[in-house]
């Protein structure tokens, strides 16, 4: 096989292949988060529903974010210190980047929250 056809796809630094598994790891949590409210596994309805006192659906949704966060900033360590520009590493820092604001918008929502009322 071409190396260097090879090199664009899959990562040859160790910070873009773990880019690349926060990713997944990403994604698994995230599918688990949505399967969770599916089937409602570990969904408790009741007094305080509220989402930490599922600790299903925490754990899961809190793995996500913080392994997107994760992702996103060895992503970018990859591409701009160790010269890492597979395709895989790209996509790994966009979706990481995405989750980040994502969370990050949150975040302001509910400090915006607490402080308002």
């Amino acid at each position: 096989m071409n190396t260097k056809k090879n090199k664009l796809i899959v990562p040859y630094s160790l910070a873009g292949k773990w880019s690349v598994g926060l990713i997944g790891l990403c994604i698994l949590f995230l599918i688990m988060f949505g399967l969770q409210i599916r089937f409602h596994i570990n969904y408790q309805i009741g007094e305080g529903h509220g989402f930490f006192n599922s600790p299903g659906l925490a754990i899961s949704l809190l793995g996500a974010v913080v392994s997107g966060i994760l992702s996103f900033c060895l992503g970018v360590f990859a591409i701009f210190m160790k010269k890492d520009r597979s395709v895989f590493v790209l996509l790994s820092c966009g979706i990481g980047s995405l989750v980040s604001s994502i969370a990050i918008l949150y975040l302001l929502h509910a400090v915006k929250v607490i402080f308002t009322t």
